[in-house]
């Protein structure tokens, strides 16, 4: 089954009207609906990263991506820890890094 023209407009119209909360929700919902396809899917909910959120990125010296949790942030740079690849952290340009949704 999936959604014709109609309907899924309908969906991004009530997406871009939901509030912060509810946009959380939402995504939640559908990281619970199809977790195996992607175990490194991103969802792009327009609400800027703030401290504790997982994200994704790659950094130079590494090969896959990494995953980690915001800990600090500046203009400039944000401080993600507690990262998959196992070292102490990583300080990143929020333009590297994308919110992550996954198991």
């Amino acid at each position: 089954m999936s959604l014709n023209p109609t309907e899924l407009e309908m969906i991004k119209l009530l997406i871009g009207r939901a509030n912060e909360a509810q946009c959380d929700v939402v995504r939640d919902l559908l990281a619970s609906m199809k977790p195996s396809i992607n175990p490194t899917a991103t969802v792009n909910i327009d609400r800027p990263l703030r401290i504790g959120d997982r994200v994704i990125f790659t950094g130079r010296k590494t090969k896959p991506p990494v995953i980690g949790t915001i800990k600090s942030m500046n203009e400039k740079t944000y401080t993600i820890v507690d990262c998959s690849d196992g070292g102490p952290g990583w300080r990143m340009p929020p333009s590297m890094l994308k919110r992550y949704v996954g198991a």
